[in-house]
């Protein structure tokens, strides 16, 4: 097993914002705790490459806001 670095360190963090922010959508799927249900709704959207133009005002939870707060303290 490789030891933990920074850069793994780095990339769950990105990756958990990424994930928080994603399943937020405004509130929308907060609490949905169905991973298969959100994915339909989304594929129904056009997918992720379709976020930033079908829903460029899309907002962030509290949650996320932390987290990138934690993650900029260093």
């Amino acid at each position: 097993m490789e030891p933990v670095t920074v850069d793994h360190y780095r990339s769950a963090m990105v990756l958990s914002g990424v994930g928080d922010a994603l399943g937020y959508k405004n509130g929308d799927w907060e609490f949905c705790h169905s991973g298969p249900a959100i994915l339909k709704e989304l594929d129904k959207m056009g997918g992720l490459d379709k976020v930033k133009v079908k829903c460029p005002d899309w907002m962030v939870s509290d949650d996320t806001v932390m987290h990138l707060a934690t993650a900029e303290g260093k």
